[in-house]
């Protein structure tokens, strides 16, 4: 497996005495993580620099009857107004 980049990170899935990701991965004690589903999606929410892992985010997606895929195609057109950015 090759080595993702560095803003990448795996989701915990927060159950407590497991330490692993939505993708199935490990995850390690010194290593940064999001800490549950939660954390990730405000990060993006915050725009952020890091990013979720592709694996974690289709996980939780399929955990909460979401097709991811077809979600990121449509992109920010179907944001509620709450939570689009202000226009200049």
């Amino acid at each position: 497996m090759a080595e993702r980049p560095n803003y990448i990170k795996c989701v915990a899935t927060g159950i407590v005495g497991e330490n692993v990701s939505w993708c199935g991965r490990r995850l390690y004690a010194f290593e940064w993580h999001f800490m549950d589903a939660s954390h990730a999606a405000l990060n993006g929410r915050a725009e952020g620099r890091l990013l979720t892992c592709p694996e974690c985010a289709k996980a939780i997606g399929t955990a909460l009857g979401i097709d991811v895929d077809s979600d990121r195609q449509k992109k920010s057109c179907d944001a509620s107004p709450a939570i689009q950015s202000p226009t200049p």
